[in-house]
């Protein structure tokens, strides 16, 4: 039980959580690094400054950097895809974002409120098999909810952990048969609307929801929706065999490599994966006001929908550096770190892609103000 009970803390900790940090395993190191930083302007001496001791943590291993600012696009590597080699990661190369994720279901999401095929304040239950919908506790709950982390859902449902989970890939067997048994007798947290609580279950739920109003799967909503419209060539859920040639592998908390984490009920809280390029484009979207359906649902994903703290729209959590606001999504899986943040009024943005579990979150917050200077 001793075993178990270790295993269920760790995935606990790295359930795709936002601003988690893992200290206690981040001891400097010395020694040189590889990156493709060229030290030549002052923002390649920024990113250099702030990263540098990030690459120095024991198990850093590597990690993309994209960054927008006054119109001009910058892209650094730093460490390796694969350690025992000397490849750094570049703009194409491919990671487990992880809770980045929930702001593509968000936009989704978005994408049908404007067409009138579901609404923010519907109750969940009208999409629900009718055996789940009985239960009173959700009767309770709107589809905003779900997308903005106070549905009063657990984190993680209470049949997560079963006889079916793989500790080191603990999203792959969870289907939307104990997804559903677990909503049956749910208790809920909080109340619905009044308290935030990050939860996987609420937006994995969600693109259950979105496939239910639809009719498709969830990486057929992503493809459709988004990443064909903008041109993200390198996201999706499944990697063909030519793509995961471009997958950095993943190192766990000890530096020892570990699973890629794969999804099934709850993809929507954390399944994607993408490159450094594909997100600067998905930030450069969000940071453009339009006129098609996908920039109004962009737009309304903006829009706050919990002023409490911590503020958040839909997916998206908001935070301010000075008198700048920044809407923001992290992420974390077994072997993986990210962090994505855009700054719509200066149409600014940073994304940091790394395949280890070293703490980015704290040098992310950290850069933001320096953004700007």
């Amino acid at each position: 039980m001793m075993k178990l009970t270790y295993f269920k803390a760790l995935v606990l900790l790295l359930s795709l959580g936002p601003l988690m940090t893992m200290a206690q395993y981040n001891l400097p190191l010395t020694g040189p690094i590889l990156t493709s930083n060229p030290l030549k302007s002052k923002m390649d001496n920024t990113v250099d400054s702030m990263f540098i001791p990030f690459m120095k943590y024991p198990n850093a291993v590597g990690l993309s950097i994209g960054i927008i600012k006054d119109g001009k696009t910058y892209t650094y590597g730093y460490g390796t895809t694969q350690k025992e080699k000397g490849q750094i990661p570049d703009g194409n190369t491919i990671f487990e974002v992880g809770s980045i994720t929930k702001t593509f279901t968000s936009a989704i999401l978005a994408y049908y409120v404007r067409k009138g095929k579901i609404s923010l304040t519907d109750p969940i239950t009208k999409y629900l098999p009718d055996s789940v919908a009985l239960n009173p506790e959700l009767q309770k709950i709107s589809i905003v909810n779900l997308s903005n982390h106070t549905s009063g859902l657990p984190r993680l449902p209470d049949n997560f952990f079963n006889k079916s989970t793989d500790y080191l890939n603990p999203y792959k067997n969870y289907t939307r048969q104990l997804l559903f048994a677990s909503l049956k007798t749910c208790k809920l947290t909080t109340v619905p609307g009044a308290v935030y609580a990050y939860s996987n279950t609420g937006p994995g739920l969600l693109a259950l929801i979105l496939e239910k109003i639809s009719g498709k799967n969830y990486e057929k909503l992503i493809k459709e929706i988004i990443t064909d419209p903008v041109k993200m060539k390198r996201t999706f859920q499944q990697l063909t065999p030519e793509l995961n040639k471009d997958f950095a592998k993943v190192y766990g908390l000890r530096g020892l490599e570990t699973k890629t984490w794969e999804f099934d009920a709850l993809a929507g809280c954390g399944a994607l994966k993408s490159t450094v390029n594909d997100l600067l484009i998905y930030a450069k979207n969000n940071m453009e006001t339009g006129h098609s359906d996908l920039s109004k649902a962009f737009d309304l994903t903006h829009e706050v929908t919990f002023s409490k703290q911590p503020k958040i729209g839909l997916g998206w959590h908001l935070t301010q550096s000075g008198e700048e606001v920044y809407y923001f999504h992290d992420g974390a899986t077994g072997g993986s770190r990210s962090f994505l943040a855009i700054n719509v009024k200066k149409k600014t943005a940073i994304v940091l892609l790394s395949n280890s579990t070293a703490d980015i979150a704290g040098f992310a917050i950290g850069i933001l103000p320096k953004m700007l200077d």
